[in-house]
C-alpha cells in the first residue's frame, strides 16, 4: 500500500508553534506541532478511547465524550483513555513539512 503525504509550509508557522491540519483523505484533523529543535510532530486527534474527534484548547486535547484529555506530545494527561494518541512521521524537505501517513 502506498503511503499518503500531507504537504504544510513551513511559513505556515510563522508566529504559532501548532497548527491544527485538516485532509481530506482522513476523519480526522491532525495537530502539527513544531519543537525547539525545529522538528515536528504530527499527531491524530481522534481519542484512544471511543475515536471521537479531539478538540484543541490551546494547552491540550480534549474529548468531549467522556472528558479524555491529552497533551501536546499525544500523552494521556485524565482518562477514561489509556493509550497516546497515534503520531505520524514528518519530514521536513526544503520549504515544506511532509506529514506522512501510513
Amino acid at each position: 500500500m502506498e503511503k499518503s503525504k500531507i504537504v504544510v509550509p513551513v511559513s505556515s508557522f510563522a508566529g504559532k508553534d501548532i497548527k491544527i491540519i485538516r485532509a481530506k483523505n482522513l476523519d480526522y484533523d491532525i495537530a502539527l506541532r513544531k519543537m525547539k529543535d525545529g522538528s515536528f510532530t504530527a499527531l491524530l486527534l481522534r481519542c484512544t478511547h471511543a475515536s471521537n474527534p479531539l478538540k484543541y484548547t490551546g494547552s491540550e486535547f480534549f474529548c468531549s465524550l467522556h472528558g479524555s484529555t491529552f497533551d501536546l506530545k499525544g500523552n494521556v494527561i485524565e482518562g477514561p483513555a489509556v493509550h497516546s494518541l497515534r503520531k505520524y512521521e514528518t519530514v521536513v524537505t526544503g520549504n515544506n513539512i511532509v506529514i506522512i501517513i501510513d
